[in-house]
């Protein structure tokens, strides 16, 4: 029966998490939010958000911020609800599972960075065995929760030849002769 199943046609690795954002709030509002934010955000993520995460990193602070804090945007302090970090840290969260949910190697936080694109979507960007490579993410926020879907491609899931073969059609179809 198997033999007549069709194999999908596109190989890729489908991930998604759902992080409570009320958890997050919790583990941040706690003694060791720092240890957290380095545990699961890269040194280029906590430098990107540096201005929302300032507040928890720093030295001087050695309890964790209240229902607000305090930001720098634009050289100017802000303040900024205490949801912006929970939302925040909550949709990174997910996003991170969602890929190492996508992906076929094993990975640890740090292995994994989440960016964005001029657009503002975000996607990743995946230290694995053959080196970084990029995973198209969408995360959402509703109410109480995070989530996080990962779409990894995967070039390992067919043999070699049937890649090639599928490409030449593909192109073959668009009208180009460049394989």
């Amino acid at each position: 029966m198997a033999s007549n199943i069709a194999r999908f046609p596109l190989p890729f690795r489908l991930g998604t998490d759902i992080c409570r954002i009320p958890r997050m709030r919790k583990l941040l509002s706690g003694h060791n939010a720092k240890s957290l934010i380095r545990r699961v955000l890269t040194e280029e993520e906590r430098r990107a958000a540096s201005a929302l995460l300032e507040p928890y990193m720093s030295d001087d602070n050695p309890s964790p911020p209240g229902p607000q804090t305090t930001i720098m945007e634009g050289g100017i302090r802000k303040v900024a609800p205490f949801t912006k970090v929970e939302n925040f840290m909550a949709s990174r969260f997910a996003a991170k599972e969602a890929v190492m949910k996508a992906s076929d190697d094993r990975l640890s936080w740090h292995d994994i960075e989440i960016r964005k694109k001029e657009s503002g979507k975000p996607f990743a960007v995946v230290k694995s065995g053959a080196g970084w490579r990029e995973a198209l993410l969408s995360i959402s926020h509703d109410g109480d929760y995070a989530t996080a879907t990962c779409i990894v491609a995967v070039e390992e899931a067919w043999p070699k030849e049937s890649r090639n073969d599928v490409r030449k059609e593909e192109v073959r179809k668009a009208g180009s002769t460049w394989i």
